[in-house]
C-alpha cells in the first residue's frame, strides 16, 4: 500500500465525520426550543469540528513523514480514526449530561454508590476518546517517522510531545477546578490547532 492511499482515507473519514456534526443540528424547531439551545448547540458543533480538524491537521502531518507503511503504522492510524468517529458523539454527550466530576466522582462511579454515575461515565468517555487519540498520535510520531539529516522529524516529535503535556495539564485542571467538565473542551482546540505557536511559547528550545 502507497502512503497516499492511507491518505486518501484518513481524508475520508474526517471529511464524514465532520459532515456528520452538522447532521446532527435539528432541521426542525418545536415551541419549547429557545435561543439559549441553539446556542448550544452551535457551540457544540464548533468545538467538535475545530478538534476534528486539529486532529486532522496533525494526523496528516505526521503521517506526511512516514516513508514506509508497515502493520504497526497501519494499526495507529486505524487506533485513532477509532476514536476520531466518535469525538462527535462524545461532544454532544458531555455538553448534555456531563458536570463538575472530579476523580473522586470517577471512583465512586466506577465502584458503584456515587449519584454522579452519568456524568462521569460521559466526562469519563469525553476525556478517554481524546486522550486516547492524542496518545496513539504521539506514538505515532515517535515510532513511525525516521530519523532524518535535517531535523524536521524531531521538530514534528517535540512539538507533538509538547501539545500531549499541555493535554494532560488541562485533563488535570478540568478534575480539579469547580468547573464543568465540559468546559475543557474549550481549550482543546487552541491546544490542538495552534501546536506551533504554543510550542514556541512554552517551550522555545524544542520548536
Amino acid at each position: 500500500m502507497k502512503p497516499e492511499t492511507l491518505g486518501a482515507f484518513i481524508d475520508a473519514v474526517y471529511a464524514v465525520a465532520i459532515t456528520m456534526l452538522a447532521l446532527e443540528i435539528p432541521g426542525e424547531l418545536n415551541a419549547e426550543f429557545d435561543a439559549s439551545d441553539l446556542g448550544n448547540i452551535l457551540v457544540e458543533y464548533c468545538i467538535a469540528f475545530t478538534v476534528l480538524f486539529a486532529f486532522w491537521v496533525q494526523h496528516r502531518r505526521i503521517n506526511g513523514h512516514v516513508e514506509e507503511l508497515s502493520r504497526r503504522v497501519l494499526w495507529f492510524n486505524a487506533g485513532v480514526l477509532l476514536l476520531v468517529c466518535l469525538i462527535p458523539r462524545a461532544t454532544t454527550l458531555v455538553f448534555t449530561y456531563g458536570d463538575d466530576v472530579t476523580v473522586v466522582g470517577f471512583e465512586q462511579a466506577i465502584f458503584g454508590g456515587s449519584t454522579q454515575t452519568r456524568a462521569a461515565l460521559v466526562d469519563g468517555l469525553y476525556l478517554f476518546v481524546v486522550f486516547v487519540a492524542d496518545a496513539i498520535l504521539l506514538l505515532l510520531a515517535h515510532t513511525a517517522i525516521p530519523r532524518r539529516s535535517d531535523g524536521a522529524d524531531r521538530h514534528v516529535r517535540r512539538t507533538k510531545v509538547v501539545t500531549s503535556v499541555l493535554l494532560t495539564s488541562c485533563l488535570v485542571l478540568s478534575l480539579a477546578l469547580p468547573f464543568p467538565n465540559r468546559y475543557f473542551a474549550l481549550l482543546l482546540p487552541l491546544v490542538l490547532f495552534f501546536e506551533e505557536e504554543v510550542t514556541k511559547r512554552v517551550a522555545p528550545r524544542l520548536a
